[in-house]
C-alpha cells in the first residue's frame, strides 16, 4: 500500500466529515431513499467514479460503483435509516471528532468510507479499471432487505465485505433469529368468577417460561454469545372486570452457529404454542452464518487493516442482521462484516460515529 502523508490524512478527514454531514442531512428512511440515491450518484460523477443504478422492485434504486459490471469482490453498505421515534431537526452535528445524527453510524459512515476508499486506491495507482472490485450501495436494509436481495441475485459476487460497525474488527460470524408472534386464547368470564375462566395471560406467561428455560437458550457461541430469547411486546387483557381471553407476545430468539437451527426452534415453538391452545404467526426465520477466519476475504481484509491502522484485527461476531446475510444465502458469497463504530451507537437519539474511525475504515482496502 502506498504511504499516506499526515497532510493527506488531515485533508481526507475533512473531506470524509463534509461528505458524512451532507449524507446524514438527507432523509433516507427505508422506502424513501430516492433523494440520497440521487445525491450519491451526483457525488460519484464529481469524483469521476463510474456509477450505475440497479432497479429494486417497489423502491428506490441500488447503486453499483466501479468499473466492473460483475465484481468478484463487492464492498457493500446500505443507504437507508430507521424511521426515528423521536423528534430530530434533520441537522447533523460535529462535536469532539464525531458526526452526530440519524444514520451517521448505521450506515452512512460506511457509505462514505467505501467511496473514499475507492478514490484513495485510484490515487495510489491501483489499476481499478482492470480489477473485479466494486461498491454496492443498497436500499431497504432496515426493513425488508430488498436492495441486497436484488443485488445478491443479480451479481452473485464470490467475496463480500459488508460494511457495518464492528469497531474495525473482522465480523466472521453473524447471528440468525426466529421472530414470531405467539397468539394464546382463553375463556372470558366475569372477573369475580375467575375459577371458571381460562386466563390467556397466565397461559402466555407459562409458555414464555418454557421458552426461556429451553436448552437451546443456553447454547453459547464464542463470538456471538448466548441464544437469548427476547420478548419485544405483550398484548392482552382489558380494563373491564373480565378474565382475559386473548394474549399475544412478540418473540425474537437469537440463533448462533453450532447450536439448534432456526428451523428446528420454529418447529418447537409451533408445537409448544399449539399444546397451549394457541398458534404462531411467523415474521421471519434466518439461519446464522460463519466464515472461516482463514478464508481468503478475511485474511486479505485483515492484512489491509493492519497496514492501515498498525494493529491486527481479530474475529468478532455481528449479533444483528446485515445485508451480508442475503449475499451468503442468495449469492453463495464468502462474507465478512467490517466497519467503523459499533451498534451501541446506532438507533438512538444521539447516534454518532467517530470521524477518525471512518477514515481508518476508508484506508483499509483489501
Amino acid at each position: 500500500m502506498t504511504s499516506v502523508s499526515a497532510e493527506h490524512v488531515d485533508g481526507l478527514a475533512a473531506s470524509v466529515q463534509r461528505d458524512l454531514v451532507d449524507l446524514v442531512e438527507i432523509s433516507s428512511v427505508s422506502g424513501e431513499e430516492h433523494a440520497v440515491v440521487d445525491h450519491l450518484e451526483r457525488r460519484c460523477t464529481q469524483l469521476d467514479l463510474p456509477c450505475r443504478r440497479m432497479p429494486v422492485d417497489g423502491g428506490a434504486d441500488d447503486l453499483l460503483i466501479g468499473w466492473c459490471e460483475r465484481p468478484s469482490l463487492l464492498i457493500t453498505a446500505h443507504m437507508d435509516t430507521i424511521r426515528p421515534t423521536w423528534e430530530w431537526s434533520g441537522e447533523a452535528e460535529v462535536r469532539d471528532g464525531r458526526v452526530i445524527g440519524l444514520g451517521a453510524q448505521d450506515d452512512k459512515a460506511c457509505v462514505v468510507a467505501a467511496i473514499h476508499g475507492l478514490v484513495m486506491a485510484r490515487e495510489a495507482g491501483v489499476p481499478l479499471e482492470t480489477l473485479p472490485v466494486g461498491i454496492g450501495l443498497c436500499v431497504d436494509e432496515e426493513i425488508g432487505g430488498t436492495g441486497s436481495i436484488e443485488m445478491a441475485r443479480t451479481l452473485r459476487p464470490p467475496f463480500v465485505v459488508g460494511l457495518e460497525g464492528t469497531e474495525l474488527q473482522l465480523g466472521t460470524a453473524e447471528a440468525g433469529f426466529v421472530e414470531v408472534w405467539c397468539h394464546l386464547r382463553g375463556v372470558a368470564v366475569h372477573g369475580a368468577l375467575r375459577e371458571l375462566g381460562e386466563n390467556a395471560i397466565d397461559t402466555a406467561h407459562a409458555l414464555i417460561g418454557r421458552i426461556l428455560e429451553h436448552p437451546a437458550s443456553q447454547h453459547e457461541h464464542p463470538l456471538l454469545g448466548r441464544n437469548i430469547p427476547m420478548i419485544w411486546e405483550i398484548h392482552g387483557g382489558q380494563r373491564l372486570n373480565v378474565v382475559p381471553d386473548r394474549c399475544s407476545f412478540h418473540l425474537d430468539w437469537r440463533v448462533t452457529p453450532g447450536g439448534p437451527s432456526a428451523a428446528s426452534l420454529l418447529a418447537w415453538l409451533e408445537e409448544a404454542t399449539a399444546d397451549a391452545g394457541g398458534e404462531i404467526e411467523l415474521v421471519e426465520v434466518i439461519e446464522p452464518f460463519e466464515t472461516d477466519p482463514g478464508a481468503e476475504v478475511v485474511t486479505a481484509l485483515g492484512d489491509a487493516v493492519e497496514v492501515a491502522t498498525g494493529a491486527r484485527p481479530v474475529p468478532t461476531g455481528m449479533v444483528a442482521w446485515t445485508d451480508a446475510h442475503n449475499f451468503v444465502d442468495l449469492g453463495g458469497s464468502q462474507a465478512v462484516v467490517f466497519g467503523p463504530g459499533h451498534l451501541r451507537n446506532a438507533h438512538r437519539e444521539d447516534e454518532w460515529v467517530d470521524i477518525d474511525d471512518t477514515v481508518r475504515c476508508a484506508r483499509s482496502r483489501p
